[in-house]
């Protein structure tokens, strides 16, 4: 489930993070299909042109070790607050 998306965002974490610092990417494939300043406005405006469950949203913290990076799955009833 998402891991080409992952794998992607691991293997060019240091391009990303000198790229986009402190931003959140929408990545689908190995391609990075939006940039934005909020999770929420990334999922938002994503969710309008793409399918849930075919695009990765990631914060872009400059510095961190991509070692140390982890999915974190969630369910959408968490999203929505219910």
């Amino acid at each position: 489930m998402l891991a080409t998306e992952f794998k992607y965002y691991r293997t060019n974490h240091s391009r990303l993070s000198e790229k986009y610092p402190d931003k959140y990417i929408v990545i689908k494939g190995k391609k990075v299909i939006g940039t934005y300043d909020a999770h929420s406005e990334a999922f938002n405006k994503t969710i309008k042109t793409e399918e849930l469950g075919t695009f990765l949203i990631q914060h872009v913290m400059p510095g961190h070790r991509t070692s140390r990076i982890k999915r974190h799955r969630f369910s959408l009833l968490q999203i929505f607050g219910r």
